[in-house]
């Protein structure tokens, strides 16, 4: 009876430790997806314009939305946000951060900003004040946005490397070379990441088992 109790419970441990894997990289849902709730495909949306902000520089990369927040950013290196209902300023950062970052558009995850630059650094700033959290360097710039799982961020670099770092900490977990620039956006479904590169590939790579397939 004893052997018996201890391989259940052997057994519901290891299939324990199985799910925390799997949920790791299978719960992630791109925004890009959920549009069609918003805007039917082949509908002209009817309205009036609610309000205009001037920045004072181009906006070339799309805004974030966290509930009434909507976050931008400049080409001025400024990151901007604001009440989506009024257009009334919350906050801008203090500082311009060094680096171009309008080419990669900003991403909202777990009340932080995550936002790329062309000096390779990915940023991850507070969502209430702007504040920088963190900052990891690549090796190279960085022109497309991130996913995550519950623990990491996932970011492509022109470096030819994917980088999978800490969302607590900013610290690298770990890195799979490509030995190519890779410079598009990822999508993953059910664990897998799906990134083109420079080669005109398109890779898929197991990120629980750590091997391109």
């Amino acid at each position: 009876m004893k052997k018996l109790i201890s391989l259940l419970f052997i057994t519901i441990l290891f299939l324990t430790g199985c799910n925390q894997q799997e949920t790791e990289y299978e719960n992630y849902v791109p925004l890009l997806q959920l549009r069609d709730k918003y805007i039917k495909s082949g509908t002209i949306p009817v309205g009036s314009l609610k309000w205009a902000l001037s920045t004072g520089s181009k906006i070339n990369s799309s805004p974030a939305i966290y509930g009434n927040t909507v976050i931008f950013v400049n080409s001025n290196g400024t990151i901007n946000a604001l009440n989506g209902l009024t257009g009334a300023k919350i906050w801008t950062t203090p500082k311009q951060l060094p680096t171009k970052i309008d080419e990669a558009s900003v991403e909202i995850h777990n009340n932080a900003i995550y936002i790329s630059g062309e000096n390779g650094v990915l940023y991850s700033l507070s969502l209430s004040t702007g504040s920088i959290l963190w900052q990891y360097p690549t090796g190279s710039k960085i022109l497309s946005t991130p996913i995550f799982t519950k623990h990491y961020v996932i970011i492509p670099s022109g470096d030819g490397y994917l980088y999978f770092i800490s969302l607590k900490s900013g610290s690298l977990e770990n890195r799979v070379a490509y030995n190519i620039p890779l410079q598009s956006s990822p999508s993953m479904y059910k664990g897998i990441i799906y990134i083109g590169g420079y080669d005109g590939k398109l890779y898929a790579y197991d990120a629980m088992n750590k091997t391109i397939v």
